[in-house]
């Protein structure tokens, strides 16, 4: 009986104390406030205002930076508009004198409207690789030109056709020919053929002997062919470079 009293007692016992804890655990602790005194609070107050004021800046700067990018676009493009040449604009306002298109320098063509640096370069570096401009259309050749372009800066070209490099047909190698816009790497190749078969070129129609030149290619090629044999070849690059 003791054991089972013992028992019994030790079992009410430990209800009561789970009972303590469960009530212990479910009673809200009250968090103990830590006192500021005066120089503290107006640190955090000076600390707050120091953050207000960032922000501010922050939000300032932030509207100054977008601001200035929205002015810069709006610049940006219209340089663009003003780089873009208006062929309508009146020629009588250029005062623009007339151009050897075969002796100018890339600084003197900038001088005919709608043409810049780039377009200079390309004309000057077309006309080495032809030996010479013999007609005004074949600026129309000249990558990236265009019809308005062309027929803005026509009237101020002169040409003179005095010093037109010649290719000696019978006697140019394969480089010199094929450096010559109107002949293609297959035409050059098939010319030298023909020569080593003992063809000789002697008129322009002879040129129609080879096959894969057509009779309008000929024609453009006329102006920059010879077919003398004591013509003295010159590979090098076209007139006033």
């Amino acid at each position: 009986m003791n054991n089972k009293t013992e028992q019994r007692g030790f079992l009410w016992l430990s209800i009561v104390l789970l009972a303590v804890l469960l009530i212990l655990l479910l009673i809200p602790h009250k968090s103990k406030t830590v006192p500021i005194d005066e120089s503290t609070s107006e640190a955090i107050a000076k600390l707050e205002s120091q953050d207000s004021s960032y922000r501010h800046q922050r939000h300032r700067s932030y509207n100054r930076n977008r601001n200035s990018i929205n002015q810069t676009k709006q610049f940006a493009y219209r340089d663009d508009e003003l780089t873009q040449p208006n062929f309508d604009r009146n020629r009588t306002e250029q005062h623009i004198h007339t151009i050897d298109l075969n002796s100018a320098d890339t600084l003197e063509l900038q001088d005919l409207y709608g043409i810049g640096p780039y377009f200079a370069r390309g004309i000057v570096k077309y006309r080495n690789l032809l030996g010479g401009y013999v007609s005004k259309e074949q600026l129309l050749e000249v990558y990236g030109m265009n019809d308005d372009r062309y027929q803005s800066i026509a009237q101020y070209i002169t040409i003179d056709t005095t010093n037109i490099r010649k290719i000696n047909i019978n006697t140019a190698d394969y480089a010199t020919l094929r450096r010559h816009p109107y002949i293609d790497a297959y035409q050059a190749k098939a010319i030298i053929k023909l020569r080593t078969m003992g063809v000789r070129f002697s008129t322009p129609a002879d040129i129609l002997k080879v096959s894969i030149i057509e009779p309008e290619t000929v024609n453009k090629l006329t102006p920059y062919i010879t077919f003398e044999d004591d013509t003295i070849h010159n590979g090098q690059d076209g007139p006033n470079a």
